[in-house]
């Protein structure tokens, strides 16, 4: 088991964990509802993508899985798939600017 990979599957859980209570900060309790319903959805994605991953590396012996060659095929893919869904979701919440402007620091007078 590459433990590179497991530190990367962990931080990515953890991340997931910290973008669901997101939507329940104070700073984002104003904001629209499809910005927090899109903070909230991108979390499950990210813990199951860290599952699969975990799962799949769990299954890894000698750089070769121990799985049926079509089970490895459909749980890669679909990790694969459950990534593009996450990066997307994320990439789409970030370039809005009603999540850039609750992003913003305002300036304390």
């Amino acid at each position: 088991m590459n433990s590179a990979y497991g530190i990367g599957y962990a931080l990515a859980a953890v991340g997931s964990i910290i973008i669901a209570i997101g939507p329940f900060v104070s700073r984002y309790r104003n904001a629209s509802v499809w910005l927090r319903v899109g903070l909230f959805l991108a979390a499950p994605l990210g813990i199951a993508w860290s599952v699969l991953g975990f799962y799949l590396l769990l299954h890894e012996t000698g750089g070769k899985t121990s799985l049926p060659w079509s089970r490895f095929w459909a749980l890669d893919h679909m990790k694969s798939n459950i990534a593009g869904l996450t990066v997307g979701l994320l990439v789409s919440l970030m370039l809005s600017p009603e999540a850039r402007s609750l992003g913003r620091r305002r300036p304390s007078v």
